[in-house]
């Protein structure tokens, strides 16, 4: 429940971006959001 509230956010802004800039340009920055977090959580390790 606590992570849906946490992803909630990012789930809207990336609806939006999805709009305004199409599906690829949010697909791009899905892909960029899930490296970054993959990078993150191996470096915090």
């Amino acid at each position: 429940m606590i992570t849906a509230i946490a992803v909630a956010p990012f789930a809207l802004a990336l609806g939006v971006v999805w709009w305004l800039f199409g599906g690829f340009a949010a697909f791009v920055l899905l892909v960029l959001l899930g490296a970054g977090v993959v990078f993150g959580g191996k470096l915090l390790r």
